[in-house]
């Protein structure tokens, strides 16, 4: 991501999520330098991550997927996540909750994101995802505000209603999903 791309991209998710897109569709792998991430280091059971960016206010990273990979359903509480997949395709399940203390949720999209999409997750559209793809994947997500200790990443079950218009049910589970750290050598803020 060239410096000044950077920088617009971190003050428009500050003011305008709007803005903030029109800065991301901008965005090319060269920008970030995406040949150099070296996603053969990923092993099969795990997700890479990236990190480009990270402050108070907004986190900046790329998820390597490889082949079959996935990142469980998962949330970003009173948060807004900007997605666009830079290599390959990912399988795209979300939900909102209806009533999160209860756990009660719909389903708000499911579908195939391919190379250059962009996805948005607002505090109450789409809140709870899970990312997955056949073939390998990378995408670079922008969040703001980040997680920290009072926005915790929690991960979930989906329990399907028996009747479609009803809510389900997200039920909060353990998971042995885990990351590698892999290093960034694209420009830098």
């Amino acid at each position: 991501m060239s410096t000044e791309l950077l920088r617009r991209l971190v003050e428009a998710a500050q003011t305008s999520s709007n803005d903030a897109v029109k800065i991301l569709e901008q965005l090319s792998p060269d920008d970030i330098n995406l040949s150099g991430v070296p996603a053969h280091l990923v092993p099969e059971d795990a997700v890479g991550y990236v990190p480009v960016l990270k402050s108070e206010a907004i986190s900046i990273g790329l998820f390597v997927l490889p082949p079959k990979g996935c990142i469980p359903l998962h949330d970003h509480p009173n948060m807004t996540v900007l997605t666009k997949v830079l290599q390959g395709s990912i399988e795209v399940t979300s939900f909102d909750f209806v009533d999160r203390i209860s756990g009660l949720a719909r389903p708000f999209f499911q579908g195939t994101l391919k190379t250059n999409a962009i996805d948005i997750l607002t505090p109450r559209e789409g809140n709870v995802h899970e990312l997955a793809t056949a073939d390998g994947a990378i995408f670079i997500d922008v969040i703001f505000p980040p997680y920290n200790s009072e926005r915790p990443c929690t991960y979930y079950e989906w329990i399907a209603p028996d009747d479609y218009n009803t809510p389900g049910v997200l039920k909060t589970v353990d998971t042995d999903f885990y990351t590698i750290l892999l290093p960034y050598s694209g420009p830098l803020l």
